[in-house]
C-alpha cells in the first residue's frame, strides 16, 4: 500500500503542483515536510491542503541483518492550528517470518496541534496511536500511543535548529516498556534557499533495554513549491539502535479545496 501511494504521489505529482500554484497565488510558504531528519515540524500543513510523504529506507542492524524499509505519511490541514495525521502501514523486504517475505507494519494516527509561535519559537504537540495490524514480526501487538513535543527556531548566520521531545509506550510481552526519544537538528541552505542540509542527533531511552544513539545527516531538495526529495543516513554510535541506514523520500502538496480567510 505504501509503495502504490507513492507511485500515485509520483504520477499525480505535477497536475497537482499546478493546481495548488494557481489556488495559492503565492500566498502560502513553499512546502514543509517532516523528513528527512527525525524531528517533526511544528507548524500545521496549511487549511485544505493534503500532503504525502513517502520513503524508502535500507537498513543494517548491529547483528549484520539487513532489511528493505517503506513509509507513507498523509498529512491534512484540518483548520488554522490543527492537522490530521495517517501513517500507512510500512512494508519489511525481506522477512523470513511471513510467507511472502514481506513483513507488514502497523497503522498510525495522530494530530497535530500548533501551539507557537511564542518568542520567536513555534512550538507543537503531536499526540498519536499506533493500530496493530501488522504482521506477527512487525507489530507491537497492541495499542501504542506516543506524544511529541516539537520545537524550531531561526538562529544567527542562517541557522535553523529544530528539536523534539517523544514520549511512547510501546507494547512488549507482559508489559509496557516506557521510552523516551529526543533528537536535535541543525540546518543550513546549500548553494540556493531551495537546497537544505542538517545535522542530528538521536537518543532513546527505554525503561527496559540498553539506551542507544544515532548521528545523522541527510539534505533535501526543493523541486517546486509542492514538491520535495530528500537523502539521508544515518550511523550508530553506541547502544541498541541499527548499525546504519540510507534512506531516499519524495513529498507532494496538493490543495482539496480554497480555504477560506
Amino acid at each position: 500500500m505504501a509503495a502504490a501511494a507513492f507511485l500515485f504521489a509520483v504520477a499525480t505529482a505535477p497536475t497537482a503542483t499546478a493546481a495548488a500554484q494557481a489556488v495559492r497565488k503565492r500566498t502560502t510558504p513553499p512546502i514543509e515536510t517532516e523528513r528527512p531528519d527525525f524531528v517533526e515540524s511544528s507548524v500545521v500543513l496549511a487549511r485544505g491542503y493534503l500532503q504525502v510523504e513517502s520513503g524508502l529506507t535500507y537498513q543494517r542492524e548491529a547483528d549484520g541483518s539487513q532489511s528493505l524499509l517503506t513509509e507513507t505519511l498523509l498529512r491534512y490541514g484540518a483548520a488554522s492550528r490543527v492537522e490530521l495525521r495517517f501513517g500507512f502501514p510500512g512494508f519489511d523486504l525481506p522477512a523470513a517470518e511471513t510467507e511472502s517475505g514481506i513483513a507488514r507494519g502497523d497503522i498510525y494516527v495522530g494530530v497535530k496541534l500548533q501551539l507557537g509561535p511564542v518568542r520567536g519559537i513555534d512550538l507543537a504537540i503531536i499526540p498519536a496511536v499506533s493500530i496493530p495490524i501488522g504482521d506477527p514480526s512487525s507489530t507491537s501487538g497492541g495499542w501504542d500511543p506516543q506524544l511529541d513535543v516539537t520545537v524550531s527556531t531561526d538562529l544567527p548566520a542562517g541557522i535553523d535548529a529544530s528539536g523534539m521531545i517523544t514520549g511512547l509506550l510501546p507494547s512488549e510481552p507482559g508489559r509496557r516498556n516506557g521510552t523516551v526519544q529526543t533528537s536535535l537538528s541543525f540546518g543550513h541552505a546549500l548553494f540556493s534557499p531551495r537546497w537544505h542540509v542538517f545535522v542530528e542527533g538521536f537518543g532513546t531511552y527505554p525503561r527496559y533495554g540498553a539506551s542507544g544513539f544515532l548521528a545523522h545527516v541527510g539534505v533535501r531538495w526543493l523541486l517546486t513549491d509542492d514538491m520535495q526529495v530528500d537523502a539521508h543516513t544515518a550511523r550508530r554510535i553506541a547502544g541498541d539502535v541499527p548499525e546504519s541506514f540510507m534512506a531516499i523520500g519524495f513529498s507532494v502538496r496538493a490543495p482539496l479545496f480554497r480555504a477560506g480567510p
